[in-house]
C-alpha cells in the first residue's frame, strides 16, 4: 500500500510548479521533490531529458519513494537525487541550453536575474 502525502512546500522553477514533500523516514531530512516536476522545470530536449530519465532509473531508482497524492501515484526523490539530476542536466546541456543553471539558482531558491527571463 502506498502511503498518502500532502506537500510541505510548492516552488516556481523556471515556471513549472515543483512539489517539496516530507522524506518517507522519521529522521531528520531535507525536503523531497517529485522528480517529474523537476524534470519539467529543466525543459531540456527530449532526447537529454531521456538520458537523464534513464541515468536516474540506473543509478538512483533506490533511492526514490512512491506517495499517493489526491488518489495519484507520484514518484518522489530526495534532495541529493536534485542536485544530481541537476548537476547532469548542466554537464549535458553545454552547449545546447542554459536552463539547468536557471533550474539550479531557482531550486536553491537563489535571486533571479533578468538574463535568465525567457
Amino acid at each position: 500500500m502506498i502511503a498518502a502525502a500532502f506537500p510541505l512546500h510548492t516552488a516556481t522553477i523556471n515556471t513549472i510548479t515543483v512539489r517539496f514533500f516530507r522524506g518517507p523516514n522519521d529522521a531528520p531530512d531535507m525536503p523531497w521533490h517529485v522528480r517529474e516536476e523537476l524534470l519539467a522545470a529543466l525543459a531540456l530536449p527530449r532526447y537529454l531529458r531521456r538520458a537523464l530519465k534513464a541515468a536516474l532509473l540506473k543509478h538512483w531508482k533506490a533511492a526514490c519513494h512512491t506517495v499517493e497524492v489526491d488518489g495519484e501515484a507520484v514518484l518522489i526523490a530526495p534532495h541529493f537525487v536534485a542536485q544530481g539530476l541537476i548537476g547532469m542536466a548542466q554537464e549535458i546541456g553545454k552547449g545546447v541550453t542554459t536552463t539547468p543553471d536557471l533550474v539550479d539558482r531557482e531550486y536553491r531558491g537563489g535571486p533571479r536575474r533578468s538574463s535568465d527571463c525567457p
